[in-house]
């Protein structure tokens, strides 16, 4: 089993992003999704660079001594990528959509129209909900005559026989 190692751009956000470096043109690289790579920008999401750092997984085995040396290689390597140059202007900032809510200052005669009248509409859809529906009330009392009739034995009962004491 192979060693593991990976080097990662750190940006302010806590992401991480993994990097390449092209030892031809010395130059460090953001790997793509896709599979490309593209220069490491120093704002991303909305987040900036920190620094670049790598993850060591050792293959089982190893001594300590070599894990050392490994380690200190690495560092080494970081030393080699070269970090994005921050830009002389600060990013330009996201737009937030425009907010169409109706602002009504407090205390105004306006809000307390607003909210007397918002409320007042409240209480009537209350009412409307809390009314009794006839129709529905008329038809579950037929329903439940009906379903009473079937139950009832036909004849007036003179088929039941009781039995007397004795």
């Amino acid at each position: 089993m192979t060693p593991s190692i990976t080097f990662h751009a750190q940006y302010s956000d806590s992401g991480t992003y993994r990097v390449m470096y092209d030892t031809t043109e010395r130059k460090t690289y953001l790997a793509t999704t896709d599979g490309g790579f593209m220069d490491v920008p120093f704002h991303l999401n909305g987040a900036s660079f920190v620094r670049y750092d790598f993850h060591y997984v050792p293959q089982p085995g190893l001594r300590a001594c070599d894990v050392c040396e490994n380690i200190y290689r690495l560092h080494a390597s970081l030393a080699l990528l070269t970090p994005p140059q921050k830009p002389a202007d600060a990013p330009i900032p996201i737009q937030q959509p425009e907010d169409c809510r109706l602002h009504v200052e407090a205390g105004a005669k306006a809000e307390m129209e607003y909210r007397a009248n918002r409320q007042r509409a409240r209480q009537q859809a209350m009412q409307e909900m809390n009314e009794p529906d006839v129709k529905k009330i008329q038809e579950i009392r037929r329903l439940n005559n009906a379903h009473a009739q079937q139950m009832r034995p036909r004849g007036g009962g003179q088929y039941i026989v009781r039995k007397s004491g004795g």
